[in-house]
């Protein structure tokens, strides 16, 4: 499919030999992310409630692609991660009761690791300066938004979505411990 779509693109001139692996890598990204969705929705729906899956992508997405996190070594190994860790959440959000308090301490926890590391780059992919000063700043804003959208599940005692948030968050800064402690090891071996 992806093929056919840069085909296309390449007929109607808007790819060339200049841009067609930046184009194809984004086309790849934009099917991961929607397969990603789409499975999301699949398993939430079994479980009983589609929006947990959309709401968990939804707060999940953006922070993870500004914050970085763990990068597998081969595409195989990060569907399995991926997939796996997503439902993990999802039998998590639907069958294991947690006290409010020891939600707030999660994502309290998650977002000071968020706060404090993102950034955090991948061995394949270093930022120069700028792209870590907004590649900050808008994980920060995200952080900030999804924390508001947990606030307000709270409020609204809607404790199923509020449990969805705050996996999302956690998830993130798991992906982000995993990367400083596999770069502090990588330290350690140059050293």
């Amino acid at each position: 499919m992806i093929k056919r779509i840069l085909d296309w693109l390449y007929a109607q001139g808007y790819v060339n030999e200049s841009n067609d692996k930046i184009i194809e890598l984004g086309l790849q990204r934009m099917k991961s992310t929607f397969t990603s969705i789409i499975f999301s929705a699949i398993v939430s729906w079994l479980m009983g409630d589609v929006v947990i899956g959309l709401l968990f992508e939804l707060t999940y997405i953006p922070i993870r692609i500004y914050a970085g996190g763990y990068h597998a070594s081969s595409k195989r190994q990060c569907e399995y991660l991926s997939y796996g860790s997503l439902l993990l959440c999802m039998i998590l959000i639907f069958y294991v009761p947690i006290k409010v308090e020891i939600m707030h301490l999660f994502l309290l926890l998650s977002s000071m690791v968020i706060f404090l590391f993102a950034p955090v780059e991948s061995p394949n992919k270093r930022l120069n300066s700028m792209e870590k000063k907004v590649y900050r700043q808008k994980s920060i804003i995200y952080l900030v938004i999804t924390v508001f959208v947990y606030v307000l599940m709270v409020r609204k005692d809607k404790m199923l979505y509020t449990r969805t948030v705050m996996y999302s968050i956690c998830l993130v800064a798991v992906g982000l411990i995993q990367m400083e402690t596999i770069k502090a090891k990588m330290k350690r071996i140059h050293m």
